[in-house]
């Protein structure tokens, strides 16, 4: 396909983008049947607007009130919750590695250290807005069980950044290993936004149709253009190539002007797609909201109830016995005086002419309903986990044996975000640090190896933790039975425990000695002990020189004549 921007009915751009809008066509029509129905019906429950209204459902006579905020509520802590789980906000959670495993040398691992550290300071620092884009996403990763984050950089010098993209805007598809390498993007642009673009790229003049609606003397500054950003894989692609023959290939183009903006490429996917679970035979993942969805609606519309009824307590409906009140009507604002006029109704009482209606129904069953529903609902999100337990005071260990479970459970449940989107960030933040000059220079020893991550989440530490924990129970078994056999602690390996605990803790490598470093330490130890016990064994025999001549001194004798 061979593209270039300018006019998309120059013959040379007819076939490639004929070719680009029959696939954007598919994709759309792969995602707009019963996913984004989903998606629609999910977002005005879980991720409601700020005037907290649903929006009128088809063939209602009105909008619909949301009185409750549940299921946006956990949505917010479950994303928290699975964030605090898969990033680490004060220790490296990327470490570089080789993807073929050897002994490195101090200097490579120093330099291992070192990238991570920067890798680390870049994702949290606030100019990658990487944490406000992964946050985010994982709103949308919970909800709808898809997220999708864009990697680039931007500006005259630059600069790396991520940033959320809604999933409205975005229509993908799976390459062959399962992971997302398509995606479309369908996005708006003001005009003046999209003239800016093109100059920026150096392409105005070639783009007749832009160029038209721009000179047009009644145009509005502010019209917002329909544009797409296409991104797929190349077959011939090359890794380091120029953008036309990079692996994956990108073409941005307006779908109201027919005009080509930009072809160009990518070393890497420059979208990060997550999916929390996979749908059967799908590109399209599903969240946690799908099967908390019943309780929330069910939710709300008891809440609605229970306001109702609440208000008629408090403001009860009256009626009026004698029809006094027939001909005006009756004030209630507070303070407010009601005159009556005419002859005794034959009441014992003026307040009889008024009577309350009396409401039915068990308030109590309603209130305990609501609680089963909200406690149904955290169960859906997971964030029921957020509490140690019941009672006022819990033991270290029962904390302990808590924590334990909900890490063996969240392990498969953050096993395909590891994989597809913090691997990829870790991919993606290491190209664009290495494009900006942000790493210092390898060693030589690294030029030809391929470098790989290993990931150390909070949940992969705390998992090693444990690991560390049976090691030190049975540590402690063997040292109670040292006394019977002190040969038995020969079994255990304690320079590799020692350096298993310092990595499981998140140690830096720095904190540690090499292994060279350590033998060298414990040969000149042993040199002193050596030299320590010939200085004293040296004494010893002068001692008892200097003691055998004083003996033969106080017998009178004399060495000779011995």
């Amino acid at each position: 396909m061979k593209l270039k921007p300018g006019a998309a009915s120059e013959e040379e751009n007819k076939a490639g983008m004929s070719a680009i809008k029959s696939r954007m066509a598919e994709l759309k029509q792969i995602r707009d049947g019963d996913v984004l129905t989903e998606w629609e019906e999910l977002a005005p429950w879980v991720l409601p607007r700020r005037d907290f209204w649903l929006p009128k459902t088809r063939g209602g006579l009105r909008r619909k009130k949301l009185v409750d905020l549940s299921g946006a509520i956990n949505c917010e802590r479950a994303a928290a919750l699975i964030h605090g789980y898969m990033i680490n906000p004060w220790e490296p959670w990327i470490r570089p590695r080789l993807q073929t495993p050897r002994d490195l040398s101090r200097e490579e691992e120093i330099w291992f250290e070192d990238t991570g550290d920067r890798i680390f300071n870049f994702l949290s620092g606030s100019r990658s807005s990487y944490r406000t884009a992964s946050h985010e996403a994982l709103l949308d990763w919970i909800t709808f069980g898809n997220s999708v984050k864009w990697s680039g950089s931007a500006g005259a010098a630059q600069r790396p950044y991520f940033k959320s993209v809604p999933l409205k805007e975005c229509y993908w598809a799976e390459g062959e290993d399962g992971t997302v390498d398509t995606l479309y993007r369908r996005f708006t642009m003001t005009l003046i936004n999209a003239v800016k673009r093109a100059q920026a790229l150096g392409v105005f003049e070639a783009l007749p149709g832009l160029k038209r609606k721009w000179n047009d003397g009644k145009c509005n500054h502010q019209e917002e253009l329909t544009m797409v950003r296409a991104v797929e894989p190349r077959v011939d692609g090359v890794y380091g190539a120029a953008g036309i023959n990079k692996p994956f290939s990108s073409v941005l183009y307006c779908e109201d002007t027919d005009d080509v903006f930009q072809v160009s490429g990518f070393d890497l996917f420059p979208f990060t797609v997550s999916r929390l679970t996979k749908r059967a035979g799908s590109a399209y993942g599903q969240g946690l909201a799908w099967n908390a969805l019943p309780a929330i609606k069910l939710l709300n519309a008891l809440k609605e109830g229970l306001l109702r009824q609440a208000e008629q307590e408090a403001d009860p409906a009256l009626i009026d016995v004698n029809g006094v009140f027939r001909d005006k009507a009756l004030d209630r604002r507070p303070g407010a005086v009601n005159f009556l006029q005419g002859a005794d109704f034959g009441l014992a009482q003026p307040r009889e002419l008024l009577q309350r209606v009396q409401q039915q129904g068990n308030l109590q069953i309603n209130v305990e309903l609501v609680r089963e529903l909200r406690r149904e609902i955290e169960q859906a999100f997971f964030t029921d986990w957020m509490a140690l337990g019941e009672g006022k005071y819990v033991t270290a260990e029962h904390t302990a044996s808590i924590r334990d479970l909900r890490l063996r459970a969240m392990s498969p449940m953050v096993a395909r975000g590891e994989q597809e989107d913090l691997t990829h960030t870790g991919d993606r933040a290491f190209y664009l640090l290495q494009k900006s000059g942000g790493f210092t220079e390898a060693p030589q020893t690294l030029a030809d190896e391929v470098v790989d991550y290993d990931y150390t989440s909070p949940l992969a530490q705390a998992q090693k933790r444990g690991e560390l924990e049976e090691v030190d129970r049975v540590i402690q078994g063997a040292m109670a039975l040292r006394d019977l056999d002190p040969d038995s602690l020969d079994v255990f390996d304690f320079d590799e425990i020692a350096r298993s605990r310092a990595k499981a803790t998140g140690a830096p490598v720095r904190y540690t000695r090499s292994l060279d470093e350590v033998e060298r330490l414990r040969a000149e130890r042993q040199k002193r002990r050596q030299q320590q016990e010939q200085a004293e064994q040296a004494e010893k025999q002068a001692r008892a020189l200097r003691d055998g001549s004083q003996a033969l001194n106080t017998a009178g004798l004399t060495p000779e004549a011995v």
